[in-house]
């Protein structure tokens, strides 16, 4: 069966040992390394200027022109504020819900 222009068909297992209902399976799919991705990634943002922080638990965020956050170790401004966590922070009802990996 063809979708999207690539080739897939219905599958028994999905290759993850979770429940599920229905899977499907594509050949010939890119296959990346997702920390080597990831890593890569980071190192490219920060060369053009980005700055990553960790660890660094945001609280109130005020979305004016410029962005101010708020967290435990002092104020963050900035134009764009990027979410990279597991769940955003406005997204709560959904946290017991969710999985964590």
């Amino acid at each position: 069966m063809k979708k999207n222009n690539l080739d897939v068909e219905y599958a028994d297992t999905n290759g993850v040992p979770i429940p599920f209902e229905k899977s499907i399976r594509a050949e010939q799919q890119a296959q990346i390394h997702p920390v080597k991705y990831l890593y890569a990634l980071a190192q490219a943002f920060e060369n053009e200027g980005g700055v990553l922080l960790q660890n660094c638990r945001v609280g109130e965020i005020d979305r004016g022109d410029i962005i101010t956050a708020e967290t435990h170790t002092g104020s963050l401004r900035a134009r764009t504020l990027v979410y990279a966590t597991h769940i955003p922070p406005y997204k709560k009802t959904i946290k017991s819900e969710s999985a964590i990996y």
